[in-house]
């Protein structure tokens, strides 16, 4: 993990790890989807909040106001950045409560903006056919639960 933190590459132009991926402008922010080799789903909602998911439509890993999580056992861990003898470490907390409730309420809001915005022609799409990805990103939004479940770890699978 680098020590120093840049704005994130144009994903729709360079996220090559994404096979297929999708670009719109939803509440003032520029919003990129991604799906890799095995369905796997990435959703960017400008800098953050971000939110990736495994083949099975568990969560996997979060950016949430500023801060990594990632799941483990079915929890999501809160990675806190310490520095220790010149090196970059993560201390980990468990996140439940409150703080987990608003990051499935943000990732709830986001996905029903973009439900609603499938039907809209303003999608850019690279990868495949603009009809094809967006039914691909329907049928994902639709195995996502409410609230999304945590996967037992923040691998791909």
């Amino acid at each position: 993990m680098a020590k120093q933190e840049f704005a994130r590459e144009d994903l729709l132009r360079d996220g090559k790890s994404f096979r297929s991926r999708g670009e719109i402008s939803l509440k003032g922010c520029k919003v990129i989807v991604g799906f890799r080799d095995q369905d796997q789903f990435s959703l960017y909602c400008g800098e953050d909040p971000v939110f990736q998911f495994n083949a099975d439509a568990e969560l996997r890993r979060v950016f949430f106001d500023g801060v990594v999580y990632r799941a483990s056992a079915g929890d999501l861990l809160r990675m806190i950045r310490a520095s220790r003898g010149g090196r970059v470490v993560f201390d980990s907390s468990t996140v439940s409560g409150d703080l987990l409730q608003q990051i499935q309420n943000t990732f709830e809001q986001w996905s029903k903006s973009i439900s609603e915005s499938l039907g809209s022609e303003k999608w850019r799409v690279v990868g495949e056919s603009p009809g094809d990805f967006l039914g691909r990103l329907d049928r994902f939004l639709m195995r996502v639960c409410s609230p999304a479940r945590i996967a037992q770890s923040p691998n791909l699978k």
